[in-house]
């Protein structure tokens, strides 16, 4: 186990050079000025500027590609719009391929409405409603009374009726 880099017979060596050095009655009173003076360290507002400035050059790298991200985030969300914009469209274009028609009558049926709105206002240069739109009926079904019967057609050409003219040779 180390510390600080430096493992437990290291520890034990600087141990004992300090035992030696200092004795064993000035430890003591080394141990406590040196405990009040961390103290002093750790309160004054030097350190905590130099603390601060540590924690913001080591949080430094964090905060650039967090930031960095955010901008490639907001460059996704444009895509993502364009790629919603460019899905409307394709939809579109697939609807007026399946349904050419469809926008044609479309129009043609608002246009209808506006000249029948228009009419029903009695607006000055409206078309009457029969002149609005032609429709044709479809055929009757024939009476059984009125057609005659179908014969069969020969090849030879009809007989001409007898003429009532004068005598026939």
């Amino acid at each position: 186990m180390e510390i600080l880099g430096i493992g437990p017979l290291e520890f034990l060596l600087i141990f004992v050079i300090i035992l030696l050095v200092l004795g064993p009655k000035d430890i003591e009173k080394t141990a406590r000025n040196l405990g009040k003076n961390l103290n002093k360290l750790y309160r004054s507002q030097n350190y905590q500027v130099i603390r601060k400035a540590s924690e913001e050059i080591r949080n430094l790298p964090a905060r650039l590609a967090a930031e960095a991200q955010l901008e490639e985030l907001k460059e996704m969300a444009e895509f993502k719009e364009l790629k919603e914009d460019l899905n409307e469209t394709v939809k579109e274009i697939n609807t007026a391929a399946t349904d050419p028609l469809r926008a044609w009558t479309e129009e043609h049926q608002r246009s209808e409405a506006e000249i029948m709105a228009e009419v029903k206002a009695g607006l000055p240069g409206a078309a009457k409603p029969a002149a609005a739109e032609p429709r044709i009926a479809p055929p009757a079904a024939p009476a059984a009374s009125a057609t005659p019967a179908l014969t069969a057609v020969s090849a030879d050409p009809p007989a001409a009726p007898p003429s009532t003219d004068g005598p026939q040779s």
